[in-house]
C-alpha cells in the first residue's frame, strides 16, 4: 500500500465547511487507490457515529496508547489564532463549565491544553494556582491522545479538542453552544451521550 499523501493521483477533495458535510460512505465506500485531501473542520458527530470503531482502529499505533484516568478532568483552550480572529471562549464560558465539574467531584489531575501558555493566567485564572492543575507542553499527538484518556472534558470550539471528546465514552464533557461565529452547536452534536453538556 503507498501512504495517501505519496499516491501520485487521482486526487479526491473532501469538504466538511459550515453548511457542507460529506458523507463517509462516499470515502470509506470507494476501494480504489488515490489521494485525499481533506478540507474542513469534520465535527458532525450525526456523520461519524456509525464509523467510531473504524476511526478509533485508524488512530491505533498512531497515538501514544494512554490508559482511562479516573478522576481527571482536561480543559481545552485555543487561544493564539482565535485570539486574532475574535473566535476566542470567553473567560465566563470556562468559569461555568469548571463549576459544573467542580460541583460533582473534585478531580485529582487537572491537565490543560492550550496553544499559547503565556496567555494562560488571563483566561483561567481562577484555577491556575490549584495544586493538581498540570500544564501540558507535550506534542500535539500526545496532547490528544491525553484528552482521549481524561474522565471529564471541557473542549474549546476546536476540532483539536471535539475530536478527544467524541471518540471515547467520557464521564462529562462540556463544550460550547457558541461554537463560531457563523452558526450556534454543531449539527449533530446532540446524539452524543447525555453527558454532553452545553454552557
Amino acid at each position: 500500500d503507498i501512504p495517501g499523501q505519496d499516491h501520485a493521483g487521482p486526487e479526491q477533495i473532501v469538504m466538511d465547511l459550515h453548511d457542507i458535510c460529506i458523507d463517509p460512505d462516499i470515502v470509506i465506500g470507494d476501494r480504489s487507490p488515490r489521494r485525499i485531501v481533506m478540507r474542513g473542520f469534520f465535527q458532525q458527530a450525526d456523520k461519524y457515529v456509525p464509523h467510531q470503531n473504524l476511526i478509533r482502529s485508524w488512530l491505533r499505533g498512531i497515538c501514544p496508547d494512554v490508559p482511562y484516568q479516573c478522576n481527571t478532568l482536561g480543559i481545552h483552550l485555543r487561544i493564539y489564532d482565535y485570539s486574532a480572529n475574535g473566535w476566542a471562549l470567553p473567560v465566563s464560558y470556562y468559569k461555568e463549565a469548571i463549576n459544573r465539574v467542580l460541583a460533582l467531584c473534585n478531580p485529582e489531575r487537572i491537565y490543560i491544553f492550550t496553544d499559547e501558555t503565556r496567555l494562560l493566567p488571563g483566561h483561567i485564572p481562577f484555577i491556575m494556582n490549584l495544586p493538581q492543575v498540570n500544564v501540558h507542553r507535550g506534542s500535539d499527538i500526545e496532547a490528544f491522545a491525553l484528552m482521549r484518556s481524561c474522565d471529564r472534558l471541557i473542549i474549546a470550539n476546536s476540532s483539536f479538542s471535539w475530536w478527544p471528546a467524541f471518540l471515547e465514552d467520557h464521564q462529562q464533557v462540556i463544550m460550547p453552544w457558541n461554537w463560531q461565529p457563523w452558526g450556534k452547536g454543531q449539527p449533530g452534536d446532540r446524539i452524543n451521550p447525555a453527558g454532553h453538556l452545553y454552557a
